[in-house]
């Protein structure tokens, strides 16, 4: 049975910097342990790459918390009726409304934007004096990509921000303010998907409310939700990844060098290593046992939750050799960065082209980009779920034509 041992906690600010001596201990010493969550909660925390592949794929463990009969007191969240949150049947429901809205096609005609749009943000920004990356660049980038997306008005697009980065910022304990932002970003999708179905145009918004008033493969709660989840999805951690992957390059000279002269298939396989070196997924949310579920030595009852520390999961050395070494040539890279099994992110084609095209216009027009302060006094965010700097200043250095948007986009 599942042994009480003394819980992990993984919100110190030692950890969000460095999470990757812990997990490397737990993966050896404690692999199913224990881990501290908020009101003295605990729940079970899984670090090795096989026992995670595992648990994604077993029955007992689901998503949706309906599946336990556990009694959440407080305000409820509006808008948690979306895949992520959800089990078959209801799961293959959500996902068929996302994935039809969401086609490769649709999203492969973002690329002229996604490059335009960076292009536009980098050649505003002083070169001789130091820029912060993440306000600067990375986030308005990935707001202007996702809005473009959905079909978020541009007057609209500062509150989608201030919403979404509210929501991922908060406390453990959600606060009044976390509610109140939550409630208006639920009523404004509201808004939004009404005048999608008045006014109907070719963006992803428009796609998923004819599939719900067609077909009928959602309610109205499910489709704001799933709307709310492909936000976050595609805003935070688009935006996130390009700065921890740009402070990896910046911190590997010879890594950095490579990843300039890539191109085509050798640009494709080092935005994978990237993705799978900086983690910015650190855990998945939370799932709940339903049945006694066994994993290595340790039992954990039913009613329990589990979280899958899929960060851990990319550095585990029985996957990867020399995990913790930055290999942008590394060959399989089969990395949890956008999950798992039926719960894999529908958006993460486009996630890792936007990922390229930002980050290939950066570094190949900035050949002395560096940082403006040593590393270690750099902030990163408080959380749990995912691992994200707060700010990067750099200072871009003198600009050179870089690669043209065709060798790049494809």
């Amino acid at each position: 049975m599942a042994d009480r041992q003394e819980a992990v906690d993984l919100t110190t600010a030692e950890h969000v910097r460095d999470p990757y001596p812990l997990f490397a201990r737990l993966r050896e010493e404690n692999p199913v342990c224990p881990m501290q969550r908020r009101r003295g909660r605990t729940s079970w925390l899984v670090t090795r790459y096989d026992d995670i592949v595992r648990a994604v794929l077993d029955p007992a463990l689901r998503n949706d918390p309906r599946s336990v009969s556990t009694v959440t007191e407080g305000p409820r969240f509006p808008m948690g009726r979306h895949m992520v949150a959800s089990d078959p049947p209801d799961h293959g429901r959500l996902r068929r409304l996302v994935a039809g809205a969401l086609s490769p096609r649709r999203t492969g005609r973002l690329a002229p934007h996604i490059a335009r749009t960076a292009n536009d943000l980098l050649a505003a920004l002083p070169t001789d004096e130091p820029v912060e990356l993440a306000q600067d660049f990375a986030f308005p980038l990935a707001l202007a990509v996702i809005s473009e997306l959905l079909g978020v008005p541009h007057a609209d697009r500062a509150d989608l921000s201030r919403w979404t980065l509210s929501i991922l910022s908060s406390p453990a304990d959600a606060t009044a303010q976390f509610f109140a932002d939550a409630n208006a970003f639920h009523d404004y999708l509201n808004d939004l998907i009404e005048t999608k179905r008045r006014n109907p145009d070719d963006a992803v918004i428009s796609a998923m409310v004819a599939a719900h008033d067609h077909e009928g493969l959602v309610s109205a709660e499910e489709l704001v939700s799933s709307v709310f989840q492909l936000v976050i999805a595609g805003y935070e951690s688009s935006a996130s990844t390009i700065c921890t992957a740009t402070l990896a390059l910046l911190e590997h000279p010879e890594e950095l060098g490579y990843f300039r002269a890539a191109r085509g298939r050798e640009l494709d396989q080092a935005v994978e290593e990237l993705l799978r070196h900086t983690s910015t997924l650190q855990v998945l949310a939370q799932r709940f046992v339903v049945a006694p579920l066994t994993i290595g030595p340790v039992t954990i009852p039913a009613g329990e939750t589990v979280l899958l520390a899929v960060g851990s999961g990319n550095h585990d050395p029985r996957r990867f050799a020399d995990p913790d070494r930055l290999d942008l040539r590394r060959e399989n890279n089969q990395h949890f960065a956008f999950g798992y099994g039926r719960h894999l992110c529908l958006g993460a084609t486009l996630g890792r082209l936007e990922i390229k095209i930002a980050m290939a216009l950066l570094i190949g027009q900035f050949p002395a980009l560096r940082l403006a302060i040593p590393p270690n006094e750099l902030n990163w965010r408080p959380g749990l779920g995912f691992r994200a700097l707060s700010t990067l200043p750099i200072v871009l250095g003198p600009r050179h034509p870089g690669p043209r948007n065709d060798e790049i986009a494809s």
